[in-house]
């Protein structure tokens, strides 16, 4: 079967998933918030005999999850049907899930060299899939808490040393398009060199959607901003924009984006320049997340240059919130952040 009829014939079958889902979902106007989940049981099936061999529910949710993100960033004005129908193909035939005629030619000649057949490294499995497993994993867990979590993060990491970036990338994106493990798929990115060294403000900008709590901005500033700031894969302009934002999330990520530059054990070297420049567009911010994010950054960069950072708070006692001046103040004098605690530890 040619490329092409295949495409369209996935096409279609987007088509009718789209208008049995419309039809399911009249009552609700088509709202369902685990659409990839419907539309993954529709055509699971129906797509079987398109392929060379089968493609789970698991694997085509996470699939659909990774189009429709491509899809809203690369081309959201596109015919959704066609776009990902591409996007489908091409992922698939890369995966060795749909075979061109030539291929299929060549194929039959003879039996596959070692070179041809499919590798069973982790690296070199569809990042769909890997998602998908990964999220299974971490479901399955009998306690579900960051060390366990983490624990599975780790193992993913190790196994993904060797892969390319992007595949870690479309990994995180699925992890992060379906709305679970966030933190997970910014650590995925972090710890592997390759996938870290392509993040740039584009990438930020994706991967910085839906940020909405302050365990979410802290993750995606300790792991994905801030790293890249310190490495100067992004301007300071970009922080700075944050720092002005209305949405005290991405204020509160511009102060803890400074962490990275200053924390020896997050590779910091000390950053008194940039760090400042920052509190100072945000040294007179009421908003609580703020407030604590400012002190956060003032207290990291101490070790590097106390004599800066007791400047700034002289510099700006009248406008500084009250918590600022208790809690950097006391690192300044015992290194503590609260010495009463020093009483129960």
């Amino acid at each position: 079967m040619e490329v092409s009829d295949v495409r369209s014939q996935i096409e279609v079958l987007l088509r009718q998933a789209g208008a049995a889902h419309k039809l399911a979902f009249a009552e609700t106007n088509s709202a369902d918030p685990d659409w990839p989940g419907w539309y993954a049981g529709y055509l699971s099936e129906r797509m079987g005999g398109l392929l060379t061999s089968g493609l789970g529910a698991n694997e085509l949710r996470s699939l659909l999850v990774l189009a429709d993100a491509d899809h809203r960033v690369q081309a959201p004005d596109a015919d959704w049907p066609a776009y990902y129908a591409s996007f489908f193909l091409k992922r698939l035939t890369r995966e060795g899930l749909f075979t061109s005629p030539d291929v299929s030619t060549r194929s039959s000649l003879g039996p596959p060299s070692a070179s041809s057949r499919p590798s069973t490294d982790i690296a070199a499995i569809n990042p769909v899939t890997l998602a998908a497993d990964i999220s299974r994993r971490i479901r399955s867990l009998a306690v579900q808490n960051t060390p366990s979590i983490r624990s599975v993060r780790k193992e993913f990491s190790r196994s993904l040393r060797r892969a390319d970036a992007s595949v870690v990338l479309d990994m995180a994106r699925a992890l992060l398009v379906t709305g679970e493990h966030r933190w997970v798929a910014y650590e995925l990115v972090h710890e592997h060199d390759g996938a870290m060294c392509q993040i740039n403000e584009a990438e930020l900008e994706e991967f910085g959607r839906g940020i909405d709590s302050w365990w979410s901005a802290d993750a995606f500033s300790l792991e994905l901003a801030g790293p890249a700031w310190r490495e100067r894969q992004v301007q300071d302009s970009l922080i700075e924009w944050w720092a002005g934002s209305p949405d005290r999330w991405w204020r509160r990520v511009a102060l803890v984006s400074t962490v990275p530059l200053n924390s020896k054990a997050r590779g910091g070297r000390g950053d008194p320049q940039r760090t400042l420049s920052v509190c100072e567009i945000l040294v007179a911010d009421r908003d609580e997340m703020v407030v604590k994010a400012l002190s956060w950054a003032l207290r990291e960069l101490i070790p590097h240059d106390r004599q800066a950072v007791r400047v700034f708070l002289e510099r700006h006692n009248a406008v500084v919130a009250a918590r600022v001046k208790r809690e950097v103040s006391s690192k300044l004098h015992t290194s503590l952040k609260n010495p009463r605690r020093r009483h129960h530890e």
